[in-house]
């Protein structure tokens, strides 16, 4: 990496271009990492959303089930049931 060889070396101002590309890419690499690691929290956050909005899906569709199921008339004898209007 030519930021680290020797000021010696080379002439002062390749060295300093040298030391000061190699700072900027420093930088931008952890702007890089943290830009990253906030992604990865904000996939996080919304994958906790997601499932939390799964779950209370899942507790409505129950819920209607069951009220479904309430609105069923169960008769204690088998058979077919015949409704006559009155004329």
């Amino acid at each position: 990496m030519k930021a680290e060889i020797d000021k010696e070396l080379l002439l002062l101002r390749e060295w300093q271009d040298n030391q000061f590309n190699f700072q900027k890419a420093k930088k931008e690499y952890e702007k890089t990492a943290q830009r990253i690691d906030l992604l990865k929290k904000a996939a996080t956050e919304d994958l906790e959303l997601l499932k939390l909005r799964r779950d209370q899906i899942q507790t409505r569709i129950e819920s209607s089930q069951d009220d479904l199921d309430a609105l069923e008339i169960k008769s204690p004898v088998a058979g077919t049931v015949v409704y006559e209007m009155p004329p």
